[in-house]
């Protein structure tokens, strides 16, 4: 936070500082060209007038008139080296000022976006983070409140056989694991929903706006479809070379939202969450749409009395 204090003091200064020798630069010239038209527009006006006003003395009013021109011409050089050569002086600063604002203006973007990025995105798969997810999802729910007919979706991923990768191989091979994880996953949804990383080997997708009824469910048999692929990790060896090596990774989902109501992100999330583990007792490679409690048990008692008779 200082570090951010510190840039904006430096570029207010800055301003103030361009500001002062624009105003500088600015009076002074404008007091000098209204000067110079004052003594050009006189000299024309009197030059007429003269002949009319004293005809007589005529030629000796353009004498005088003569002698002020040639002593303006004599003043010139003072006036420039006075006023006009100081001004372009303050000129040349305030163009250097100006490109030093536009530089330090650039780097702190630059730096703005950098911490933004490191703040809400995974360092290892450029996804958005925990963080950046509820944020978003907290905002959908708020627009779902405003527009009932506006329902969000989540996915809750959780991957199995993961550990054995670290554990075998390492953890550079468990990192490109989750790396192309992560690819794979952006390659199954659309433009405008997101994937996010929570941490460890769990991911989430947050549908937004769905138009039809089992989106959610084909998007979910599409990601386990795409994780049923094997992943080629690279083993480093000691005389230099690398291994590659196949390793097959499912995936469990739950699924959790759509037109049900959730004051809160989490609450959203943590429904996903139970989706997830359902769907991981039923083994590897299933997902699970969130029933609550009562729900549940109702249908199960249905679906009871239905096959009794």
């Amino acid at each position: 936070m200082s570090q951010r204090i510190t840039s904006q003091d430096k570029i207010a200064a800055i301003l103030l500082r361009k500001d002062a020798a624009a105003f500088y630069t600015r009076t002074p010239l404008q007091f000098l060209i209204a000067l110079l038209g004052i003594v050009f527009i006189s000299e024309t006006l009197v030059m007429f007038l003269l002949p009319l006003l004293f005809p007589k003395d005529a030629n000796e009013a353009l004498v005088a008139l003569t002698d002020a021109g040639l002593l303006t011409l004599m003043i010139s050089p003072a006036v420039w080296l006075l006023l006009v050569r100081p001004l372009r002086a303050d000129a040349h600063r305030l163009a250097d000022l100006n490109e030093e604002l536009s530089t330090e203006v650039g780097t702190r973007v630059e730096l703005e976006q950098r911490l933004t990025r490191q703040a809400l995105h995974d360092p290892l798969t450029g996804l958005p983070n925990r963080a950046f997810f509820l944020q978003e999802l907290e905002r959908t729910l708020a627009r779902q409140q405003r527009q009932p007919q506006h329902c969000s979706t989540v996915l809750f991923i959780d991957l199995n056989h993961f550990k054995p990768v670290n554990d075998r191989w390492g953890h550079a091979a468990g990192d490109q694991v989750l790396v192309e994880v992560a690819r794979r996953l952006e390659s199954t949804v659309r433009p405008g929903d997101i994937v996010a990383r929570l941490g460890g080997d769990e991911f989430t997708v947050l549908l937004d706006c769905l138009e039809q009824a089992g989106h959610a469910a084909r998007v979910a048999e599409r990601i386990l479809e795409q994780l049923r692929h094997p992943f080629s990790v690279q083993e480093p060896q000691a005389g230099g070379g690398v291994e590659h090596h196949a390793v097959d990774v499912s995936a469990s989902i739950g699924i959790a939202g759509g037109e049900a109501t959730y004051e809160t992100a989490e609450a959203l999330l943590h429904d996903a969450d139970l989706a997830m583990y359902r769907a991981k007792a039923k083994g590897t490679g299933h997902f699970e749409i969130f029933v609550p409690a009562g729900q549940e048990f109702a249908a199960e008692e249905l679906a009871t009395e239905n096959s009794l008779r």
